[in-house]
């Protein structure tokens, strides 16, 4: 339990994924959902506030890794996942550390 930071770190067997995101920008930590983006990248994303907020991250053997925090106003990207090219947010570590953050992850 805890954040997911940039150092990678031991996981089991993946058959769902879950958890949420926190991060001083996140305001209350909430669920998020996960999605798929190719065989070993994610992005674990939520919409509050009027915006998409997600965290990236990968998944390399049985270690996990946060990789980069992305936003976006729903006027620009309703229809649309977040992608790289949207406005950056630190990756956040803990709930009262800058940014987004990945929390609670369950594989």
């Amino acid at each position: 339990q805890g954040f997911v930071t940039s150092n990678p770190t031991a996981i089991e067997k993946i058959s769902y994924i879950t958890g949420k995101l926190g991060g001083r920008a996140m305001g209350n930590p909430v669920n998020f959902t996960a999605i798929k983006l190719s065989e070993n990248s994610f992005l674990a994303q939520t919409t509050t506030s009027g915006h998409k907020k997600g965290v990236f991250f990968e998944i390399e053997g049985n270690k996990v890794k946060a990789t980069q925090s992305r936003y976006c106003p729903l006027s620009h990207c309703r229809n649309r996942n977040l992608a790289l090219t949207d406005n950056f947010q630190f990756v956040a570590t803990t709930n009262d550390s800058d940014g987004y953050g990945i929390f609670d992850l369950v594989l």
